[in-house]
């Protein structure tokens, strides 16, 4: 499993839709990210939070990066809860 994405690796988070944000982020082993689309939807599996660090279960409604043409980025599975975010929608909007 890779390593999550931490609150110090995340630079900036950007409101894309009400279903959507943008995440700069960067880590030293995995690369860096302007503005990566991450997409509302609910945690697949345990983990933690890459912006806060408090713990996932599975069935959070989470934020996680999109995945583009079959490709999975580095970051595939790092979560940041949506709770954690300003003006989020709830969960029946996702």
């Amino acid at each position: 499993m890779s390593a999550m994405a931490n609150a110090s690796s995340i630079r900036r988070i950007e409101w894309r839709t009400s279903c959507t944000i943008l995440v700069s982020w960067s880590d030293s082993t995995r690369g860096r990210y302007e503005d990566q689309t991450w997409r509302a939807g609910f945690a697949r599996t345990s983990g933690i939070c890459g912006l806060s660090g408090v713990p996932v279960r599975r069935g959070d409604p989470v934020f996680r990066p999109l995945h583009r043409d079959g490709v999975m980025p580095p970051n595939a599975l790092d979560m940041i809860r949506a709770d954690t975010l300003p003006h989020v929608k709830e969960a029946d909007d996702f």
